[in-house]
């Protein structure tokens, strides 16, 4: 359980179990340092997002975005010179990934 509390318009004293945290959402900062470093959303980051009304993926860093993820797989991608390919039978899936949307 967290309990969020209003610094200013952008911080946020996010206080949980385990590490009570001050979250900067403008500067894209948290004391776990989980957000800063590996640019992946922390849980403080997450309910402090969510309590300011801001949809989680416009947190997320543009590297963890599905334009980025898509683009590099948007060219055919080929083996290493001297690497062995095992020929193989490919099938689409039925259904659609939920990342395509």
């Amino acid at each position: 359980m967290m309990s969020i509390q209003p610094i200013d318009g952008w911080r946020f004293f996010v206080k949980s179990g385990k590490m009570d945290c001050v979250v900067d959402l403008e500067h894209g900062k948290c004391d776990c340092c989980v957000y800063a470093v590996e640019k992946i959303l922390c849980s403080h980051v997450i309910a402090a997002g969510t309590y300011a009304g801001m949809h989680v993926s416009t947190l997320v860093c543009p590297v963890y975005s599905k334009l980025n993820f898509f683009a590099g797989y948007s060219e055919n991608i080929y083996p290493c010179d001297g690497e062995q390919v095992e020929a193989r039978t490919c099938f689409l899936l039925e259904e659609k990934c939920d990342l395509a949307r």
